[in-house]
């Protein structure tokens, strides 16, 4: 539709000013045909563009024709520049491919979407189980017998933006604050493995190393972990998409000579996803399973 073809012609990079995209929205309207279509109609007299109006044309219909796990997949790819640019959190991504898995199309994996906002909007109980999703600013006054606080790490709370001042800082401190005297008994808070939590550290802060201590002998430093060599047909268990297995190897000359492999791997539903192999090793994303019979 327009509205949402307007929220995304200028993240494709393929050149599509405002007005070309407003022009093409008015065809659509007039002529009652697909806004791809308008598109490639209005950009004749310019062949680059032209060419990229039908690169968007191929891009929205694969989309609408593969499952939603394929699509996040390929939206995802395309957009990775844009998505640097404006520093997107990819975790949203694999939270998004997560509840994909379970839909079948694309329509009722906007659906579940959909339901999700509206019932963390609303804080809505589910069920007779006791669960109620809420905001902290929301909960404020409210008491609860457990109460779990997700993402409490520096970069989402506190958002650790470089254009914070030490008065936001304070104001999101006292929003945590808020956030853990909920709890009447028990507290859960959730952070992620090697990303440093300001404020979880103020609550029970790492115990000090003894000044007195000899430094331990060289064979007891722990060693580099090895990364795996990336072969096609090396079975992997990945910490968010379960068992895959690498059906595509290609060696990537990036810059300042740095060498990455990149890899296209297939889950047990068939799904497929690039990702580059030696960041998800550094990550600890992955164990390798098997390697092929030579």
């Amino acid at each position: 539709d327009q509205e949402s073809f307007m929220r995304i012609y200028y993240k494709c990079g393929l050149g599509f000013t405002k007005e070309k995209a407003q022009l093409a929205c008015s065809i659509s309207s007039c002529q009652r045909i697909p806004i791809p279509n308008a598109l490639i109609q209005c950009l004749e007299s310019s062949k680059k563009l032209k060419d990229n109006a039908y690169i968007f044309k191929t891009f929205i219909t694969n989309i609408s024709r593969s499952n939603p796990v394929s699509a996040i997949n390929t939206i995802a790819e395309y957009y990775t520049k844009h998505m640097n640019n404006i520093g997107y959190d990819n975790r949203n991504l694999d939270l998004l491919t997560i509840i994909a898995r379970n839909e079948t199309s694309i329509s009722s994996f906007l659906n579940r979407i959909d339901f999700l906002k509206r019932t963390i909007g609303e804080e809505h109980t589910m069920g007779d189980s006791g669960i109620i999703l809420s905001t902290i600013h929301s909960a404020k006054g409210l008491e609860f017998d457990s109460v779990y606080i997700a993402d409490v790490f520096d970069g989402q709370l506190p958002s650790g933006k470089t254009d914070t001042t030490d008065m936001e800082y304070q104001e999101e401190r006292r929003l945590f604050y808020v956030g853990i005297t909920r709890a009447k008994n028990h507290l859960y808070l959730f952070s992620i493995k090697n990303r440093s939590s300001s404020f979880i550290n103020e609550l029970f802060p790492l115990p000090k190393p003894s000044t007195h201590a000899s430094p331990p002998p060289p064979s007891a430093k722990r060693a580099k972990k090895i990364c795996p060599t990336a072969k096609i047909g090396v079975k992997i268990r990945h910490t968010s998409y379960g068992d895959m297995t690498v059906i595509y190897v290609e060696k990537k000359q990036m810059e300042k000579k740095r060498v990455e492999t990149w890899v296209i791997l297939k889950d047990s539903h068939g799904n497929t996803s690039q990702k580059v192999w030696e960041t998800m090793w550094e990550n600890d994303q992955f164990t390798v399973i098997s390697y092929p019979h030579v």
